[in-house]
């Protein structure tokens, strides 16, 4: 499966929304990540307490330090990007596909229907791996 830690592999930041790249200048592309997808849509309280704090549990504490120092006892808005989340999903079934997994086991590992693995694999999807998102291309040689 697609380590939250290897999305810098497949995504350049300088390509996303004004948004995102805010949050990713401050705290860095994956902890921006785990907030937009534990988040996205909300308003968030940055307040000074690290302590039982569930922003710094999912993004740790140097990083919520670090949206402390910028936005002190401020609201903070976290982008919503189902779009990106979306990708990201996408890159990790072509993913498991080049380590070998069977539509099948992927379509279990990931809980979507095997028909949807096969349309992702298909290259249906393919406008979501545009130049405009700067993502990698992996490899995809389905049919070998």
């Amino acid at each position: 499966m697609l380590d939250i830690d290897q999305i810098e592999e497949y995504i350049q930041p300088e390509n996303l929304p004004p948004a995102m790249r805010e949050l990713i200048d401050v705290i860095g592309l994956v902890s921006a990540i785990k907030l937009i997808m534990s988040f996205g849509g909300q308003k968030l309280y940055i307040s000074g307490k690290l302590s039982d704090n569930l922003i710094s549990y999912v993004i740790g504490e140097a990083e919520y330090q670090k949206l402390w120092e910028i936005y002190r006892s401020d609201t903070l808005i976290i982008p919503k990007s189902d779009a990106l989340i979306q990708r990201l999903a996408h890159i990790q079934v072509r993913i498991l596909s080049q380590q070998g997994k069977t539509s099948a086991e992927i379509a279990q590992m990931l809980g979507y229907t095997q028909r949807h693995v096969f349309r992702i694999l298909s290259n249906r999807y393919q406008h979501l791996y545009d130049e405009d998102w700067g993502e990698t291309q992996p490899n995809l040689d389905l049919f070998k």
